[in-house]
């Protein structure tokens, strides 16, 4: 495989085979990569806090109709 350094952009590469544009900063990549798997930790907390509320939700209705037989 040949690569062509893209003038805009030194990280940047062009693939002379397939016309692929490649990005060569590996620093920048595990940046982004930990960045996503934090992102992707706070969406699961949200989303178990939010289920959590439905929860106890579900808990009060079932408790105010026993209390109100």
């Amino acid at each position: 495989m040949s690569y062509k350094i893209i003038k805009e952009d030194n990280n940047l590469v062009r693939d002379e085979n397939t016309n692929a544009v490649l990005n060569t900063n590996m620093n920048g990549l595990e940046a982004y990569k930990l960045q996503r798997d934090k992102q992707r930790k706070v969406d699961n907390v949200v989303s178990d806090v939010e289920n959590l509320k439905n929860d106890l939700k579900d808990i009060k209705n079932m408790l105010e109709k026993i209390l109100t037989k």
